[in-house]
């Protein structure tokens, strides 16, 4: 699988759409804002983010709602991510390759 398909097949997937819902709906609950989204450089911060009860990450509390309200939900990382990661190596060892040509 190259990198494009690794794409789509993210952007076709039902999981990660319901990952990203649920996590807008959790900021929007948390912020107290109707936002319709957010930028990508904040999925870098949902590991860090804590409760401050229990100290669990906002990941930790995302994957248990996500589990918890949609049953149907998939092993994301073995289903798209481990192929965009494929992707992403190949695409950087072809374009090293030809850039010392």
């Amino acid at each position: 699988m190259d990198l494009k398909q690794g794409i789509e097949g993210l952007q076709k997937n039902k999981t990660f759409r319901q990952i990203l819902t649920t996590l807008l709906s959790i900021g929007n609950f948390l912020n107290g804002s109707d936002a319709k989204g957010f930028q990508i450089d904040y999925l870098a911060k949902v590991p860090e983010v804590k409760d401050t009860v229990h100290k669990h990450s906002l990941l930790h509390h995302l994957c248990h709602t996500v589990t918890e309200n949609y049953p149907d939900s998939t092993d994301l990382y073995s289903e798209v991510i481990a192929h965009l990661k494929l992707g992403i190596l190949y695409f950087f060892d072809k374009s090293r390759f030809f850039h010392s040509h």
